[in-house]
């Protein structure tokens, strides 16, 4: 069965009441991270910023433009998506996993097994394609 949605207004209320509200929703998300600190997190805003618009970007042949990339071929994610540009001005996929401090490198988050995680991702050519083919989709709306 096909639905067709006649009455457009309530999802369009929906998002205004959403957009007047947001500064209670960004309040309240302040209020959590101030609880609940994730400096891996804070640090990886750091660093998107600074490489992608501060003094450092001029120098940098990164592209950051996502983070919390999910990966659905393999239920995971990567911290940041981006791209390596050479001097021809072609691009290289960069997956970049961020850790924070000695605690963050070892378990069923550490960089070992995210590395583990991307190796058996590569290993089978149509999720790799997908991947790529996601990635260019994602990083073509960024830059």
């Amino acid at each position: 069965m096909i639905y067709k949605i006649i009455d457009r207004r309530v999802e369009c209320n929906y998002v205004i009441e959403r957009i007047k509200n947001i500064l209670y929703y960004k309040a309240e998300m302040d209020v959590w991270f101030h609880k609940n600190l994730k400096l891996e997190k804070e640090f990886q805003q750091v660093v998107v910023q600074e490489n992608n618009s501060g003094s450092p970007a001029k120098e940098t042949d990164y592209y950051i433009a996502d983070i919390e990339y999910a990966l659905s071929e393999n239920k995971s994610h990567i911290d940041s998506l981006g791209i390596k540009i050479n001097k021809n001005n072609e691009a290289s996929l960069a997956l970049l996993e961020m850790k924070y401090g000695d605690g963050a490198l070892a378990g069923e988050s550490g960089v070992v097994a995210h590395i583990k995680d991307i190796n058996e991702l590569f290993k089978d050519l149509n999720k790799k394609e997908m991947l790529y083919n996601d990635a260019e989709r994602v990083i073509n709306q960024k830059v």
